[in-house]
């Protein structure tokens, strides 16, 4: 009869090898104990597992030799991968699956198993068999699982085989613990640097198609971590379903996986072409920045102050630049917060551009303003910022001409805030402006 996964009939209950000789294996079952030369061979009904894994022999073959009847089937056997003919012997097989469950938590067993069971079986049988633990929620150490299935392609046929770890993974993807999901992610990455492109275009980018339209919320904040990892190895058609798939993530419902996917956009930025990433990308990161979450509208802000170092500085003036500045109006205290802790930086960006530095300095202005004291406490200091900014970019002429219409009266008027913490800020500020500029008076 054929073996069927999970079935409830007559399954194989794999328990733990004792090799007696080199011609003999033992297996001791909850009804019987067989031995049959060379073969893992073996029947029981166990509803409590689907497929009950081969459990490790402890100790040894004293009392296994004593009057141990024989049992021989030829039918429905697993072949061990076993190269070599010298005597193993291990001593006794634990028969309790709950036992079986525990033992297999620990990785140096997992691996002695997958070693014992050769490629074949450990993906037939093995990888199928961990996946069921894990989604009937049977294993603790999951974290460490994570991590060893990263390794684990050596033990189902090397990298060719290596989409059959993806079952084990999209489940631990899935789980509530983020420090397990982010193994299972970096053990994802693992098989995709070692996958041929054939099979990452047949096994794993339907993989992250899967996780994107998954019902479970962790699988669809894991697979944005994934997206950027295969693109540049796989052909133009995959890359674009690629996009399609983060901008479906963009518009979930959940704040949390748009986040995720925001914060994609940072990677993606670096290695998607700059026409793709226009039509594409720039229209989500504007549509972060008004979110309905205020999470997601600060990492938006964050992504888009990152980005725009990375393109071309026109390009970013023209597009990035303005959603950045939009946030002045965001009723998010802690966005316009981020805001005007990177004006400086931005001031940067824009400073060649007359139009775009007057534009900046009012932005400032606005936020010396602020109806929260958080904001204006920051302001001061950031003017003295932009100051060296002008300075360092600018003739000593434009950057003075700026300074004094924009910056110095808008200290000044700091100073006659209502705040008193605000007004202890600005002398040390003047005096700091009195160092670059000797000859102005303030």
């Amino acid at each position: 009869m054929p073996f069927q996964y999970g079935s409830t009939e007559l399954q194989f209950c794999i328990f733990n090898l004792t090799f007696v000789t080199s011609t003999y294996l033992l297996i001791q079952s909850p009804r019987s104990l067989i031995i049959v030369p060379g073969k893992l061979v073996f029947y029981s009904k166990v509803r409590s597992c689907p497929i009950c894994l081969l459990r490790k022999v402890d100790s040894m073959a004293e009392r296994i030799e004593q009057g141990t009847p024989k049992t021989y089937r030829g039918d429905n056997h697993l072949e061990l991968n076993d190269d070599n003919n010298c005597d193993r012997s291990f001593i006794e097989a634990t028969v309790n699956c709950d036992r079986l469950v525990n033992r297999l938590e620990s990785m140096p067993f997992l691996r002695d198993v997958a070693l014992k069971l050769g490629a074949e079986n450990t993906r037939k049988h093995l990888v199928p068999y961990l996946t069921h633990l894990i989604i009937a929620e049977q294993l603790s150490e999951l974290k460490d699982l994570a991590e060893v299935l990263g390794e684990f392609e050596i033990y189902v046929g090397g990298p060719k085989y290596a989409h059959i770890l993806l079952l084990p993974l999209e489940e631990l993807t899935g789980v509530k613990v983020g420090n397990v999901r982010m193994a299972a992610i970096k053990s994802l990455q693992t098989l995709a640097d070692i996958m041929e492109v054939i099979d990452l275009e047949n096994y794993f980018i339907p993989f992250i198609a899967s996780l994107t339209m998954n019902d479970r919320c962790a699988k669809r904040c894991s697979v944005s971590h994934l997206f950027t990892t295969v693109y540049m190895r796989v052909s133009p058609k995959y890359q674009s379903d690629l996009i399609d798939y983060h901008c479906f993530l963009s518009l979930d419902s959940l704040p949390s996986v748009r986040q995720n996917a925001a914060n994609n956009l940072v990677d993606f930025s670096e290695i998607v072409h700059m026409s793709i990433f226009d039509s594409k990308l720039t229209p989500r990161l504007e549509q972060f920045s008004f979110d309905q979450n205020e999470h997601v509208r600060i990492l938006a802000l964050s992504i888009a102050i990152t980005i725009s170092k990375k393109f071309d500085v026109s390009y970013t003036k023209q597009t990035i630049l303005p959603i950045v500045l939009n946030s002045i109006n965001d009723p998010s205290c802690e966005v316009r917060s981020i805001l005007i802790k990177n004006i400086a930086k931005l001031l940067v960006i824009g400073v060649s551009c007359l139009k775009l530095t007057e534009n900046i300095m009012k932005v400032l202005i606005s936020l010396t303003k602020d109806q929260q004291i958080e904001v204006r406490l920051q302001s001061v200091s950031v003017l003295y910022d932009c100051t060296v900014v002008l300075y360092e970019n600018l003739t000593y002429l434009e950057a003075t001409k700026l300074v004094t219409k924009f910056l110095i009266p808008t200290l000044c008027n700091l100073s006659q805030d209502t705040d008193v913490k605000c007004k202890l800020e600005v002398p040390a500020v003047l005096a700091k402006f009195g160092k670059i500029m000797p000859n102005i008076v303030i």
